[in-house]
């Protein structure tokens, strides 16, 4: 059980040095906006030192890609965009990639305007399907940009109100998956979406949650003090996260 202390602006570990549970508490939204847009800034700015490119994921779904609509403006200029690569650690199956109103076109502006590189999800795909041949594509696309078994550098996610990460719904196979992988995956309610299971997350050089708004409290203190079985509540499976809340957010720890 991890003893977590809240206080504004500070960082705290879990005691349990091993996991390294941090949780990094800022006093509002436009606050946390800033802090993602810092940490994106070193990240970057370190990797391409060390390995010559910086390669993130973000959860294709949720307030996370509305927040980092905002933040072209505190990263522009900040580090070589051009050597980054964004990544998708899900992407629901409901429409072409290519229509106007899809989320990958609202991430395309957001990174066209940097020279961030975006690796695409399937152009076409299948809603009544099993999410497997979307899956199979988006290996192939990481694969055809030199992403094989690489650790990615950085994961952002979003919390759902059940503990969804990406697209590991509760009590779902791909959130029971014991592969580095990425697969198909459906939750009842939710559609049908493409995902990284929990190893290819934790595999990466660091996996960052971020939350905001009193709506999700609740899920936050069950992910960081919750005793779930495998599976039920997918956040409460991921290794060495860091959250990045907002004061409401986190006022129920």
């Amino acid at each position: 059980m991890w003893a977590v202390v809240v206080q504004a602006e500070k960082v705290f570990q879990g005691e349990d040095t091993k996991l390294a549970l941090e949780v990094v508490v800022k006093r509002d939204k436009a606050a946390v906006t800033e802090a993602l847009a810092q940490l994106l800034v070193a990240y970057a700015t370190h990797t391409v030192v060390v390995k010559g490119a910086f390669v993130f994921a973000v959860s294709g779904d949720g307030p996370l890609l509305a927040l980092m609509a905002e933040l072209p403006s505190l990263l522009v200029g900040k580090a070589d965009w051009t050597q980054v690569t964004m990544v998708y650690v899900n992407y629901m199956c409901t429409k072409p990639a290519g229509h106007p109103n899809t989320l990958h076109q609202q991430v395309l502006k957001f990174a066209t305007s940097l020279g961030i590189k975006v690796v695409a999800p399937a152009p076409e795909p299948n809603p009544a399907g099993d999410g497997s041949a979307e899956a199979a594509y988006y290996k192939a696309a990481l694969q055809a940009v030199g992403l094989r078994k690489e650790p990615l550098d950085l994961v952002l996610l979003d919390l759902g109100l059940d503990g969804k990460v990406g697209g590991l719904y509760p009590n779902s196979p791909a959130a029971r998956s014991k592969k580095y992988s990425i697969v198909g995956s459906k939750g009842s309610p939710g559609p049908l979406t493409t995902t990284m299971t929990l190893p290819m997350l934790n595999g990466s050089g660091r996996c960052v949650v971020v939350a905001t708004g009193a709506g999700s409290a609740g899920a936050v203190a069950r992910a960081l003090n919750g005793s779930d079985p495998e599976g039920a509540f997918p956040a409460h499976s991921l290794l060495s996260p860091l959250y990045l809340l907002d004061a409401d957010a986190a006022s129920a720890l």
